[in-house]
């Protein structure tokens, strides 16, 4: 089955697959083994939260996530989940039903993991991995989607 996520709310004819990776770093790819992790924003829900909603010092709290998360592999990323006792990032797989319904959530592939990170004690991102790119679909400097 092809894996893809679609830009529904502003252009449906943008997709990206991992039919577009090569056959090394795609099994690498879906076995989350130590590629690095690329972010993208291409698909940010901007209707549920917005950057222009973050203050200064939480902006600055988001910038250094990304440092520390560009520095970072799949596997580190995966293993900092751990259940109730996580540490770093925290990625925990979310269950679709808590994301908002607005048309997006439902055009996204069905068998596509979403996930949550943590930026910071408060601050979460959410979002889904296609490749080796982490696509953030969700701010959420309130934790209000899995609160």
């Amino acid at each position: 089955m092809k894996e893809s996520l679609k830009r529904r709310s502003v252009d449906s004819s943008v997709a990206v697959n991992l039919d577009s990776l090569g056959p090394e770093m795609k099994t690498a790819a879906l076995q989350g083994d130590g590629i690095n992790i690329y972010v993208s924003i291409t698909f940010l829900q901007n209707r549920f939260e917005c950057f222009s909603d973050w203050g200064k010092q939480e902006m600055k709290c988001f910038w250094r996530f990304i440092q520390k998360l560009k520095g970072c592999n799949w596997k580190d990323l995966v293993h900092s989940g751990g259940g109730a006792h996580k540490s770093g990032f925290g990625m925990t797989k979310i269950h679709r039903s808590r994301y908002p319904l607005n048309g997006y959530i439902e055009g996204l592939e069905k068998d596509l993991d979403i996930f949550e990170l943590r930026v910071d004690g408060k601050r979460r991102i959410h979002g889904c991995r296609v490749g080796n790119i982490f696509h953030i679909c969700w701010l959420d400097r309130n934790h209000r989607i899995c609160s």
